[in-house]
């Protein structure tokens, strides 16, 4: 099952959101633990990485992440996610669209840690 964590690079505080590998069960177990975790942070300070590398995407997983996303908006400033590939490219354009934010993709846990470094500067 994934995890939710807070991480530190460069002194930066990052949430990690690891939905890798994860059924939709799992996916929304963690989507409900994250929520709290979300919504106790202050309005627009959260650097967010999601992984969703081999993360079993179906209709049920993509609306969850909808609706998650969504939920994030108002607390999360910037945010990366790893893992889109295939088919996903789509279900991440579905999400984009619905909640009308903006994020980055990352092929690396590196590259997205970077990013969000030089974005926040």
């Amino acid at each position: 099952m994934g995890e939710i964590k807070f991480i530190t690079h460069h002194e930066k505080k990052i949430l990690h959101l690891d939905f890798a590998g994860c059924n939709s069960t799992e996916v929304s177990a963690l989507i409900n633990d994250a929520k709290k975790v979300i919504a106790a942070q202050p309005h627009h300070s959260l650097s967010v990485i999601s992984d969703v590398t081999d993360m079993k995407a179906n209709k049920e997983v993509t609306q969850m992440m909808k609706e998650f996303t969504a939920h994030n908006k108002p607390f999360v400033k910037q945010s990366v996610v790893l893992g889109i590939t295939g088919i996903k490219k789509v279900l991440y354009q579905v999400v984009i669209k619905f909640s009308n934010r903006k994020i980055t993709l990352a092929n690396t846990m590196d590259e997205a840690k970077e990013y969000l470094r030089k974005d926040a500067e």
